[in-house]
């Protein structure tokens, strides 16, 4: 688990530091996506903006400052490291929370729907302290047990009814641990991380937006089984593939069983996905990558607004 207080002494210390001590120039800026790989930045780039190259600039976009920590601070703190890098007195519209409806103009968001084109939620990594963070895991996928673990709190209904179906199945460790008295059948302790660790697959449902769990279960030596993203964070899961990073599960988990009894055999081909989770983990732990990767996406929001020329200065400035 992530360490909240070097995250917040982090963030606190950013923001004590001068901006003009943190401000990256446009120059900068090139010479690192270029250094990086300009390519597969564009890519990716293009991927999550998709709003027009020319869009108004929403009238309620405020320029984003320290009021801000007052309400969802791991959002905020995510947020002012990017846009304290540019030059102040920019203006963005931004969402913080898990909603991904249509927020009718160009947002930085946290999470879409996956496969939404209208081009007006625009990934950023926010409240990166709670779903950007690794376990460590010794242990080898064939030495774990030949079944399957999911906890979690059930307040939507596909968590309930996935918990209704499967509760019982064999080689299935499942269970809630939310207090709702609907769900009191489906109860089970919390499992921490090495217990969950210690089964050869680790189930993953989405929640309120995306599943909270998805990445340190495909960074660990457990393999994913989940049913086809529909929502996705800065992680892109809609860019994940069944049968290359994760083993897909039916969205009743009518298949779980079968999932479980086949991989348990096929050790060769899980531990080929698990490794394909694990690479794709990685790219997102490339501190300097991402740091260029948010920056170059705040670059492309201000310039389809007319608020930054090819300088990287405000226009007209």
């Amino acid at each position: 688990m992530p360490s909240r207080l070097g995250y917040y002494l982090t963030n606190l210390l950013r923001l004590s530091t001068p901006r003009a001590l943190l401000q990256q120039s446009r120059t900068e800026l090139e010479q690192a996506i270029d250094a990086l790989g300009r390519e597969a930045i564009e890519q990716r780039l293009q991927y999550i903006c998709r709003f027009p190259h020319r869009h108004v600039l929403p009238a309620d976009a405020r320029v984003p400052g320290t009021e801000l920590l007052s309400r969802q601070r791991n959002y905020a703190f995510d947020l002012l490291e990017h846009t304290r890098a540019l030059p102040a007195g920019l203006r963005y519209r931004w969402r913080f929370g898990d909603s991904t409806e249509d927020p009718g103009v160009p947002t930085l968001v946290k999470a879409r729907k996956v496969g939404e084109l209208s081009g007006n939620s625009v990934l950023f990594p926010l409240n990166k302290v709670r779903h950007f963070f690794r376990v460590r895991d010794p242990q080898s996928f064939g030495g774990k047990r030949d079944s399957a673990v999911w906890r979690g709190k059930a307040l939507q209904p596909w968590r309930q009814q996935f918990l209704r179906a499967n509760f019982h199945k064999h080689h299935v460790d499942i269970g809630c641990i939310d207090e709702r008295p609907e769900n009191a059948p489906y109860r089970k302790p919390y499992a921490g991380f090495a217990e969950q660790l210690s089964h050869k697959f680790i189930i993953s449902i989405e929640g309120n937006d995306v599943a909270t769990n998805l990445k340190w279960l495909l960074a660990s030596n457990s393999v994913c089984l989940m049913p086809r993203p529909t929502r996705e964070s800065w992680f892109l899961e809609g860019l994940l593939e069944p049968g290359v990073h994760y083993l897909e599960l039916q969205p009743d988990g009518a298949n779980l069983e079968e999932l479980i009894e086949r991989y348990s055999r096929d050790v060769r081909t899980a531990e080929r996905i698990l490794e394909a989770g694990q690479a794709r983990v990685r790219e997102f732990f490339h501190a300097a990558r991402e740091r260029v990767m948010a920056r170059a996406v705040l670059l492309r929001y201000l310039e389809s607004t007319g608020q930054m020329g090819e300088s990287c200065e405000p226009a007209g400035g």
